[in-house]
């Protein structure tokens, strides 16, 4: 096949994952447990966290908040979706369709994606106005300093390891509370472990034999990648690790996703 036909077969693939991405936002971004376990839960831990607790200080208020509507929006899509098109049949029709299981998973996976930064500027934005979420005055918090760049790449990193590993745990799932059991296990344990609102050092103050845990979770890389992203200092080779190990860790969730939806069709 030659240059030419080589594009032509890859725009006809982006056309049909941009239809299942379409597809999945227009029908499941409404669905309870997605707004639930999207905005919801994420802004009840908030509070559980934050409230009366003077050592959450307002930088790991906004970095904590972020963390966690990245996590649960890109992760609850996958369990919402996979699960239900199981059970009605339509992911059979999608795995028969002209599109191949890569496309088909990559796709899967960016609809969880964009719906995870959806969960984070909505969330942001709630606590921001009603919160409110910092105690400064004013919408913009003395102290940050956002690297515009860095910060865009950090959301969408976190975002799609989050929705990968949703992907993994959803891939052979029959119903919504069977991925839902698992998934949130997962991602209370990796809250708890990665030291979402306050240091690992106070996290594990008391425990530090278990701190190397922490460090088996991409959430915890993804926080600190956040944390220095708003407020810095940029540790340009910490930031590197952060953005390597979500990569790393996220195609490893795809291409496990894969191979689990692989052994359902033999």
């Amino acid at each position: 096949m030659g240059i030419g036909g080589r594009k032509i077969g890859f725009y006809r693939e982006f056309l049909k994952a941009l239809a299942i991405i379409e597809k999945d936002a227009r029908i499941y971004y409404l669905k309870p447990p997605s707004i639930f376990f999207g905005l919801m839960l994420p802004l009840i831990l908030y509070f559980a966290f934050s409230v009366g607790r003077p050592c959450v200080t307002e930088a790991y208020r906004l970095t904590g908040v972020v963390a966690m509507a990245l996590f649960f929006g890109s992760s609850t899509i996958e369990a919402v979706v996979l699960p239900l098109e199981r059970k009605s049949g339509t992911f059979d029709r999608l795995i028969a369709a002209p599109i191949s299981l890569h496309v088909l998973v990559f796709a899967k996976m960016i609809s969880g994606t964009l719906l995870g930064l959806l969960s984070a500027f909505i969330l942001t934005a709630i606590l921001v106005f009603f919160g409110p979420l910092w105690r400064w005055p004013g919408l913009i918090p003395s102290g940050i300093s956002i690297d515009p760049l860095l910060f865009i790449i950090t959301l969408i990193l976190s975002a799609m390891n989050a929705s990968s590993l949703g992907m993994l745990v959803s891939a052979q799932a029959e119903d919504v509370a069977d991925a839902m059991m698992p998934m949130n296990f997962i991602r209370f344990a990796m809250i708890f472990f990665s030291g979402t609102f306050i240091t690992l050092e106070e996290t594990f103050a008391f425990m530090p034999s278990l701190e190397p845990i922490a460090h088996i979770f991409p959430l915890t890389y993804s926080v600190d990648a956040l944390r220095q992203t708003t407020y810095g200092p940029i540790r340009p080779h910490m930031i590197f690790m952060d953005y390597i190990v979500l990569l790393t860790s996220m195609i490893i969730f795809l291409l496990f996703t894969i191979r689990s939806i692989e052994s359902t069709l033999r």
